[in-house]
């Protein structure tokens, strides 16, 4: 956690997330190898073609690191990085936009939810990703 804990907050919250999820990282996930951390992908929906997105996801993360322990990702709407939407509530719209991007995750990478908070707060996860 101190490592992933230097450089930015989310990655302070990924370590939490995963010693949350796993209280024996060390033995548990990390000898079936490496944790692939997979975020900030996105495409504009008039670009995607049906499944763009998830082919070259896939497609990517199969060519960087194909045999990995576990996959994490958070699903988090990046087209509302840094931007509030006029006129509609923030966080009502945040909150309907992760649980579609939760559902679009699950689709593609057939990930599932964290255990309790972490969970509800749109961190997935998939073991012996391949």
């Amino acid at each position: 956690m101190q490592v992933l804990d230097i450089n930015e907050e989310f990655e302070a919250e990924m370590a939490a997330a995963i010693c949350h999820q796993w209280k024996r990282l060390l033995n548990d996930v990390t000898p079936d190898g490496p944790i692939l951390d997979f975020r900030c992908a996105w495409i504009t929906p008039k670009l995607s073609d049906g499944n763009l997105f998830g082919d070259a996801a896939c497609t990517l993360m199969s060519n960087f690191n194909p045999v990995n322990s576990v996959l994490i990702m958070k699903a988090f709407p990046l087209e509302y990085e840094g931007e509030v939407p006029e006129g509609s509530d923030l966080k009502q719209a945040l909150d309907r936009c992760m649980r579609a991007t939760i559902r679009h995750y699950r689709k593609i990478f057939d990930v599932r939810p964290f255990r309790g908070k972490y969970g509800k707060e749109g961190w997935l996860w998939r073991h012996r990703a391949t």
